[in-house]
């Protein structure tokens, strides 16, 4: 039990390495390579969900 006139300890606080939307706005540009690497991906993803529900219908 706390004695009067004696604050709570406080608890140890986290840092914050998230990315927020100040740092995110300074961070270093994305180049042309990372657009590209980054439209691959999305395109990989997409047409990987295609093919899985091409199979899918046909399982069905």
């Amino acid at each position: 039990m706390l004695s009067p006139g004696r604050a709570a300890p406080s608890l140890p606080t986290l840092p914050t390495g998230g990315p927020t939307p100040a740092r995110t706005a300074l961070g270093p540009p994305r180049t042309d390579s990372n657009i590209v690497v980054l439209a691959l991906g999305w395109g990989a993803f997409i047409g990987a969900g295609i093919i899985a529900m091409y199979f899918l219908g046909h399982a069905l």
